[in-house]
């Protein structure tokens, strides 16, 4: 009895030691699943090309990764633990205060700009997206230094040209011929006194500005366009909003597709209402003298 009372707790034994071995190996297993997680992540936050960031909720970095040394010239150990807002153009404290105040609501913020001192003293602009997370904040952030001064070089270039066109009262325009939305720039809608519509609307407000003796015309002209792939010169008289009318002039370009099958039209107009009047005065005026000369000579 006691063999068989012995035997029965050796067993016992075996059985729980078996039982501890296979709880080891699988903490043993979950541990190192967590080490090669942290491994990854790592990996990830160094290597990123963005910058990434951690900061707490009064400023200071946490961590950081190595694009801030590429990006912004800073060695890590000059950034560590340093505020960010040292780093933030004055003008662009307040606005980024604002977002803080974002995170701290628990909202998600998403393509916030502003700019970063880089370490030869200029600045870089920076896009932001980040969210605050149990007293820290997590965020990631894009250069878009480039980006930014091709955008400033467009609207200066944009800005240039409606002037132009509002000096010589010239308006451009673009036309889909499949889709019939139509587009036109400021000028444009200054010359025919629009407000800014959706281009899929446009057409058909432009058409109701155009004196119906011209409407057969346009017609034939976008038919043209679309049958013949025929550029353009055409003439408007345009019905104010004061029941004057105004005579404009324009030219189209067909643009085709790879196939050669027209697709839009581009083009411009002018505003002549004020140089036909000059004509016709001027014209009256050679027209008296002729008469006045052919009076004398009688």
């Amino acid at each position: 009895g006691w063999c068989n009372y012995s035997e029965h707790l050796l067993k016992g034994k075996r059985k729980s030691l078996s039982h501890e071995h296979k709880s080891i190996l699988a903490l043993k297993q979950e541990f190192e699943l967590l080490i090669l997680e942290r491994d990854e992540l790592n990996r990830f936050f160094s290597l990123n090309l963005d910058l990434l960031c951690i900061a707490d909720q009064n400023g200071n970095f946490i961590r950081l990764n190595k694009s801030w040394e590429s990006i912004l010239g800073y060695p890590l150990k000059e950034l560590q633990d340093e505020r960010f807002f040292n780093f933030i153009h004055p003008d662009d404290i307040q606005a980024t205060n604002d977002a803080l105040v974002q995170l701290d609501n628990n909202e998600l913020v998403l393509n916030f700009v502003n700019r970063y001192r880089h370490k030869n003293g200029s600045y870089k602009v920076l896009e932001w997206s980040g969210q605050q997370f149990d007293k820290f904040i997590y965020c990631t952030a894009k250069d878009i230094t480039e980006k930014s001064k091709i955008q400033s070089r467009l609207q200066k270039s944009e800005e240039s040209l409606r002037k132009a066109q509002s000096l010589s009262k010239i308006g451009s325009w673009e036309f889909d011929l499949i889709t019939f939305e139509l587009v036109w720039s400021d000028e444009h809608y200054r010359i025919f006194e629009l407000e800014k519509q959706p281009p899929d609307e446009l057409y058909a407000s432009y058409r109701y500005k155009i004196h119906s003796d011209g409407i057969p015309m346009l017609d034939k002209i976008v038919n043209n366009a679309i049958e013949k792939a025929e550029n353009f010169v055409y003439e408007h008289r345009v019905l104010c909003n004061d029941g004057s009318i105004k005579k404009v002039v324009g030219v189209g370009e067909v643009i085709k597709d790879n196939k050669n099958k027209p697709i839009a039209l581009v083009g411009t107009v002018q505003d002549i209402t004020e140089r036909e009047i000059s004509e016709i005065s001027l014209q009256k005026k050679e027209q008296q003298l002729r008469l006045a000369l052919s009076g004398e000579n009688l």
